[in-house]
Formats: structure tokens, sequence, C-alpha cells
């Protein structure tokens, strides 16, 4: 039996509470840039908000409550676009705040936010230098996306067949929207070892996914959460840019922005 039909005989014989449940099935192995973000897509044809779970997010029980309480008190904001569950640099602190970066590792939108996903290849010719310095001012910033944007333009590139979550950033950013953030990590990302795709075994974001993830309480809700500049540039320095490519590349994009990838 192929590990896809062990998944489907798992989600057939273990959903045995009372509920409605909905497949889709693919026939062929579409990549996980298309495969996820049509699903997405699919399930906003059903329903006007939910949960976005990969098979290898594991949330705490704290997850399902602040998703679903931050889903019906945001549901008509349309400046936030996404509920992040994972937080790889969490705080003491119980509450959550805006910020400019989506997280994937478990998380919570609306259909009327989906709506935004945009993955042509129109969408990433038509963001001008102006416009990604006015998404991104902070010239670290700038000069990491950039190089992911370019990347995005190779007509066969790795990086436009995989990532959907790039292109949903970058979809948030064009609009000025905002995620929300917890200050605690309320997903635990299981899927690292020999087989992964897009993870490394024993791999330092392995171990943050890890961090707090089960002393993870109930998370308070506040009035309005604040946008908190400073955490973003953190997860910046030390989360993007540290595990998805070199300060060096970074430096050499800020000199030379003319640079271009060869592939």
């Amino acid at each position: 039996m192929s590990l896809t039909n062990e998944v489907r005989k798992i989600i057939d014989n273990s959903i045995n509470w009372e509920c409605d449940v909905f497949k889709l099935y693919r026939e062929e192995n579409l990549g996980l840039r298309v495969a996820v973000s049509q699903s997405i897509t699919w399930f906003f044809e059903n329903e006007d908000a939910g949960i976005i779970l990969e098979d290898d997010c594991l949330p705490s029980s704290a997850f399902f409550k602040y998703a679903d309480t931050l889903l019906k008190k945001h549901y008509s904001d349309h400046k936030i676009f996404h509920i992040s569950g994972n937080n790889l640099r969490p705080t003491n602190d119980h509450s959550y705040h805006l910020s400019k970066y989506p997280r994937v590792w478990g998380w919570a939108t609306w259909k009327r936010a989906w709506k935004s996903y945009d993955d042509s290849d129109d969408f990433i010719s038509q963001l001008t230098k102006k416009q990604i310095k006015k998404m991104f001012p902070r010239a670290i910033d700038r000069a990491f996306w950039s190089i992911i944007i370019d990347k995005m333009k190779l007509p066969n590139g790795t990086l436009k067949r995989r990532s959907w979550a790039y292109f949903w950033a970058l979809n948030i950013r064009s609009q000025q929207g905002y995620a929300i953030q917890p200050e605690q990590n309320l997903i635990h990302n299981v899927g690292f070892s020999l087989d992964s795709t897009n993870t490394k075994a024993d791999s330092r974001l392995e171990r943050l996914s890890s961090k707090n993830t089960a002393a993870a309480s109930e998370i308070t809700v506040i009035d309005y959460p604040s946008y908190q500049e400073e955490k973003d540039n953190d997860f910046v320095d030390n989360i993007l840019i540290e595990s998805r490519m070199s300060y060096f590349k970074i430096i050499v994009k800020i000199i030379f922005p003319f640079l271009k990838p060869r592939h």
C-alpha cells in the first residue's frame, strides 16, 4: 500500500465522531504550490472561515479556541488576513500582536481574505521596486524578499513550484495587510525526517518548532492587537534569513541590487 493510501485509510477510519466530512482526493501529484493552494480555494468554496492544518502540524489544545475566537472577532476586519498558530521565538506573554509575516505551520483565515491569493506570473512581474520598498521599508527585509521574488520569476524555478506560502505573504503585504501572531507557540511541526520534502531532520528549525508547545496555555483575548516592528525584525533576522539564506547573499543583494539568480 502506498503512503498516500495509508493516509487516506487513516482519515477514513479515524474520524468516528458525528460530523460532516468533505474529501478532495487527487489522482496525481500536483506539486506543493498547486496542491495546497487549490485545496484551500476548494475549502473556501464550502466555508466562510476555517483552520488549515497540514499533515505535519500538531496543534496544542489552546490553538483551536484561539483560532475560533479570533476568526469570529476579526471576521469583518479587512486589515487582518491571517491568524498564525506557531511562533519559533515564543515569550511568556499569553497575548498576540500583528505581524507582516504570516506563519503557516497551523493557521486560520477567512474566505474574504483568501480571495486575495494570487500566484500568477502577472502578480510577481507587476511588483515594482517602488512597491517592494513600500512593502518592506527596511533594507535587509527588502533584500531578502527581492531575492525570493527574483527566484519566483524563474520559469522552471524550484521555489515557484513549491512555495504557495511566499505568494501568500506577498499577497498580504501588497495590500498592506497583517497576520495575527501569538506570543506563544501553539503548533509543533513533526515533519522533520529523512523523508521530508522541505525540512531537514536534526535542524535548528526542528528544535525551535517544538519549543514550549506542550506548555502553551490558553491565549488571552485582547481588545485589538498592535503591530510590533521589533518582533518582525527579529523574525526576519533570526528565522527567515538564518534558515533560508545566508547574510552574505543579503549583503550582496543590498550592494548589487541588479544581480539576478541563474537558476
